[in-house]
């Protein structure tokens, strides 16, 4: 009945998923505050008896100073016990053990104020009052956390400021009880309110140390998740990296012997439509392989093992190189080629990968440029040294929606689904990776019916040498 009583006294106001837990911070707290009371109230006791030895015997004060003491050192046994029962686990049989022994001290305690109660002696009154007083006082701050313990403060020393003043007759100590009663119920009051700052703050600490934890299991999953990544991501390479090989090698064979047998270099075809066969083997092949060199060239720049050589290149030379490399491909398509850029405009980047970008970004141009159309390579240094470089086309644009994914891997918009050529889808991502790799990015400007921009943009270490030189 007691461990019913006191579990539900305590565990009020709590979820019962954390109720247990709460319940046990509280009390290690109480163990905390009640540890040094062995000490400071059999010190008390004795000021109290040396008080007191105006107006009583001292084999009463003796008697009543050894009861106090003793009955200190028991409680503290018994705390200590309290903490092994509930470090065991065993919340209940803790708490009736620390409270029930602590009940017993402090009635042992305040029952000086019936023993050294002298009738007529209004100055040994008062000094019996002022000491309950301040015992109800100092009990309620420390017993703030646990509901418990503040009985066995309201009840002994509580109860005494009530009753001893009714051990007198006459109006002075009807009043007095009154007093006594209306002090005890407004520290009531106050430790309610203690109590509920105290179980707030113990709930926020609660709330903190589950958030805690959470935050570290989801770190733990998060490395453990890397940690796949990181393995999968080797993997990958290594697959890629001997597949490369594997495939490079028959293809190139394919590649060759089929241009001879199309281009007829050893002699005539008997069949017309085996030369026709052949050269659609030799397209294939060149299609795989290209497919095969974007999906390593994407693979090696999301390890992070494409290296990036700065040197000072001239845009309108590279410009013209990526023309002249698509010049079949545009008078086939009769799609016009132009460049617009500052006569003598430099910028630092690799060679190799701003040739790529602006391969990939132009050739994406031509095909998706009507008979008639012009294909733009474009470059300019802002004043900030940041270098804008790219490819404007006056194609069938790109939906708002598709921006995004045509620089995923494979991505594909709609424009490229209606194309009969529609790539590998890995050009705009391998573009995308590139430019990050000179710590620049990307930009799309496009719409349908009204053609695509795209901006590669590289940081202003790129193209500050090049303002220098301009300004001088």
């Amino acid at each position: 009945m007691l461990s019913h009583l006191l579990s539900v006294l305590e565990m009020s106001g709590f979820a019962d998923a954390k109720a247990e837990r709460l319940v046990a911070a509280q009390l290690r707290l109480m163990f905390k505050y009640l540890e040094p009371h062995r000490f400071a109230f059999s010190a008390f006791a004795i000021a109290i008896a040396v008080i007191f030895s105006i107006w009583i015997s001292p084999l009463m004060l003796a008697g009543w100073t050894g009861a106090v003491i003793a009955a200190a050192i028991v409680n503290h046994r018994l705390l200590l016990l309290s903490r092994h029962l509930l470090e065991s686990g065993k919340l209940s049989q803790a708490i009736i053990c620390i409270v029930s022994s602590n009940f017993v001290f402090n009635c042992i305690f305040a029952s000086h104020a019936f023993l050294f109660w002298i009738p007529g002696e209004v100055s040994n009154q008062l000094v019996i009052q002022l000491i309950l007083a301040t015992a109800v006082s100092g009990g309620v701050a420390i017993v703030s956390p646990m509901k418990a313990f503040a009985l066995n403060v309201i009840i002994p020393f509580g109860g005494g400021l009530i009753l001893a003043p009714l051990q007198g007759e006459g109006l002075f100590y009807w009043m007095l009880s009154v007093i006594g009663f209306t002090f005890v119920g407004w520290h009531i009051i106050v430790f309610q309110q203690l109590h509920a700052v105290a179980r707030e703050s113990f709930v926020l600490r609660d709330e903190k140390d589950a958030l805690v934890e959470q935050l570290m299991q989801a770190n733990a999953r998060s490395e453990l998740a890397r940690h796949n990544a990181e393995t999968a991501s080797r993997a990958k390479s290594e697959f890629l990296a001997n597949m490369s090989h594997e495939l490079r090698t028959p293809l190139n064979a394919i590649i060759g012997f089929s241009e001879i047998m199309e281009t007829e270099a050893l002699g005539p075809m008997p069949d017309e439509r085996y030369r026709s066969y052949a050269g659609d083997i030799h397209h294939s092949g060149l299609h795989l392989l290209g497919l095969i060199n974007d999906i390593l060239d994407l693979s090696k720049i999301e390890a992070g093992r494409r290296t990036i050589t700065p040197v000072a290149i001239s845009f309108a030379e590279l410009a013209d190189e990526v023309a002249r490399m698509l010049r079949v491909r545009a008078e086939a398509g009769s799609v016009s080629i132009v460049i617009d850029a500052e006569p003598g405009l430099t910028f630092l980047a690799d060679h190799r990968a701003a040739q790529q970008m602006l391969v990939n970004l132009a050739s994406n141009a031509v095909k998706f440029t009507p008979p008639g159309g012009i294909v733009t390579l474009f470059a300019a240094v802002r004043r900030t040294g940041e270098i804008a470089f790219g490819v404007r086309d006056t194609g069938c644009g790109i939906a708002p929606d598709d921006h995004a994914r045509v620089f995923e891997s494979f991505g594909q918009a709609r424009h490229d689904i209606a194309l009969r050529d529609a790539g590998t889808g890995l050009g705009l991502p391998i573009v995308k990776g590139l430019a990050a790799a000179h710590g620049g990015t990307v930009t799309l400007d496009s719409a349908l019916g009204r053609g695509s921009t795209f901006t590669v943009i590289l940081p202003a270490t790129s193209g500050a040498a090049w303002l220098d030189r301009a300004a001088g």
